[in-house]
């Protein structure tokens, strides 16, 4: 496939009556890269008859790789029999927490939670986390620590200047905090050496650092 216009750019099958697909196999080679979501009917079925069958191995949302690039197959695209070929795409959510919930008292540390989840069809790159600590706290000192999936590292950085830089090394009683903690902190970065897979449990991260409250 060298264009996202069919006849042009890929080849497409039309096809009158009925598709039988049971058994076959799908192969082909890719000689540019499709943004992501871009949709390829490689079969187009006419009528309402459904496709009957799959190809060898790939049932309805299979992923099929080719040249290197992944694409969810479907039996039931286009005008709802046709075969389509989407470039998979990855699907991040987010969540925050703090513990302890609530209002609490000077003196509290509170540890902030990131969770990550890859819930697309493709691999998730170049993720990158920043995390804003409220001018109420003070980052304890060695607090961040990650859950990462198998094969995946993050860097950590620090910024005191709001994130215009992040060359900043923490220092206990940095800025006028208590021993163990620093003041100067005002944005963490995590930034993933590898990509997230969409298949779990190897889909999710888990961000954490401690703050406390001045």
């Amino acid at each position: 496939m060298n264009g996202t216009t069919a006849g042009s750019g890929y080849d497409q099958l039309s096809v009158t009556g009925t598709v039988n697909l049971t058994g076959a196999a799908l192969s082909g080679t890719m000689g540019f890269s499709p943004p992501t979501g871009t949709t390829f009917t490689i079969i187009n079925n006419d009528g309402a008859d459904a496709i009957v069958g799959t190809f060898a191995g790939l049932p309805e949302g299979a992923t099929v790789v080719l040249s290197g690039q992944s694409f969810t197959i479907s039996y039931v695209g286009g005008t709802g029999n046709d075969v389509v070929l989407g470039a998979a795409r990855p699907n991040l959510t987010l969540s925050n927490t703090v513990a302890p919930a609530g209002t609490s008292p000077p003196g509290t540390d509170l540890t902030y939670t990131v969770t990550i989840t890859n819930n697309g069809s493709d691999n998730a790159t170049s993720i990158v986390v920043v995390d804003t600590l409220a001018p109420t706290v003070q980052f304890k000192m060695g607090s961040v620590t990650n859950t990462l999936p198998p094969g995946v590292s993050v860097v950590v950085a620090y910024s005191n200047n709001g994130g215009s830089t992040w060359t900043y090394v923490p220092a206990s009683g940095a800025c006028s905090a208590p021993a163990g903690y620093d003041r100067c902190v005002n944005r963490v970065r995590w930034t993933f050496q590898n990509p997230v897979s969409p298949t779990a449990p190897n889909n999710t991260a888990t961000l954490r650092l401690i703050a406390q409250i001045r």
